[in-house]
Formats: structure tokens, C-alpha cells, sequence
């Protein structure tokens, strides 16, 4: 019996079609020309947000923000890790979003991290940002890695905890050839379209029959 972890792919890819990508960096104030690695999720231990963090300021990449969309009681410690880093002007910690507007930064990024620890049994918002073509990088230890990440494909996995890892992750899609990127881009649309309602539907109509 079929049952996927999924999302509502037709609401995400709808957002995805009609979203002006450009538009919403302006209203953002984030050059055109930028690229953002997004994080969303809360600012917990389970999730890692410092190792993302570090992993970024590791990787040293040009003309590259990060967005983390969440809030939590890891706050602090990131605000103090980010000025220590130097990395004012690169991360953007943006408090709470509210669902309706998260499509906006799903839109507008190009990378995914998900750095979760032990506790992440799946990680939905790995589905919802796929059905807007993003590739993604994840945690060996989140439980979505295994079925919604092809190595190499639409993203990486990495070993949980492992920073230097996930740095090299991080340049190695921020610095592909754009034909490359696009090819990976499409991958995780292809992939996520496969996790879906109707998978389930058919699943269950399939033990009534």
C-alpha cells in the first residue's frame, strides 16, 4: 500500500506559476542578481540552524544571501553567531511567516537546506519547495532524504552535524553552469510530482476493489 508523505502539489505549483519572482525580491530588497538559500523552519535545536549558519559563512559565496524563515528559542544564539561572522548583511532571519506567505520565499529561492537532527521524522517543507523547481540539500538524518533526494540529481544529502559537508554542498549547486542548475531544478519538480494526493486515493481504492 502506497501512502506518500505528500503536500498539496497542485496549490504549491499553481504559486509557483504565478509568483513574479522578481517582483518579490524588490519588495524584499534583494538584488536581482543575488542568489538565496532558504531555510524555513523553527529556530530549535532539532533543526541546526547554527550549523547552517556556519556551513554558509564556510562556503564564502558571492553575490549569495541567506533566508531563514522561522522563530524560536535559538534566536539568540544565531544573532550573536551571525555578528561574530560577520554575516550581517548576508542573513536575513525573518520571524514568523505566515503559511499564505511562505510561497513567496519558496519563489524566490535557489537552494533549499533542511540541516535537521534526530526528530525530523519527515520534513514537508522539503515537498512544498520542490513543486517550485528548487534543488535541495538534506540531512542524512531527516526522513524525507532518503525517497525525495537523488544524489546528484535535484540536490545532495549530508551527513547531519557534518558543517564542512554541508559547506562544500552549498558551493557546489550556488556555482553550477546555469544549464546544470536547470536540469537539477527540473529533477525536483519531477521527483515530488510522484508524492502525491492521488497516490493515495488510488492506494486506497485499491484495497475496497
Amino acid at each position: 500500500l502506497s501512502t506518500p508523505y505528500c503536500v498539496d502539489n497542485q496549490y504549491f505549483n499553481i504559486a509557483s506559476n504565478t509568483i513574479n519572482k522578481d517582483k518579490i525580491k524588490f519588495s524584499f530588497n534583494i538584488s536581482l542578481n543575488y542568489k538565496v538559500i532558504l531555510f524555513s523552519g523553527k529556530y530549535i535545536d532539532k533543526k541546526r540552524p547554527l550549523d547552517l549558519i556556519n556551513a554558509f559563512a564556510e562556503a564564502n559565496l558571492f553575490d549569495t544571501i541567506l533566508i531563514m524563515v522561522g522563530e524560536g528559542e535559538s534566536r539568540d544564539s544565531m544573532e550573536k553567531l551571525i555578528k561574530r561572522l560577520n554575516l550581517d548583511d548576508k542573513v536575513i532571519l525573518t520571524g514568523f511567516i505566515n503559511q499564505k506567505k511562505i510561497v513567496e520565499y519558496y519563489a524566490i529561492a535557489d537552494l533549499f537546506v533542511m540541516c535537521s537532527g534526530l526528530g525530523e521524522t519527515w520534513g514537508l517543507s522539503v515537498n512544498e519547495v520542490m513543486n517550485f523547481s528548487i534543488p535541495v540539500i538534506v540531512s542524512d538524518i531527516s526522513g524525507c532524504s532518503i525517497d525525495l533526494v537523488k544524489e546528484n540529481i535535484n540536490g545532495f544529502t549530508f551527513k547531519c552535524g557534518d558543517t564542512k559537508d554541508l559547506a562544500s554542498k552549498l558551493k557546489k549547486i550556488i556555482t553550477l553552469e546555469p544549464n546544470q542548475y536547470r536540469q537539477m531544478a527540473d529533477s525536483s519538480l519531477q521527483i515530488v510530482n510522484e508524492f502525491n494526493y492521488n497516490k493515495i486515493i488510488d492506494s486506497i481504492y485499491s484495497i475496497r476493489s
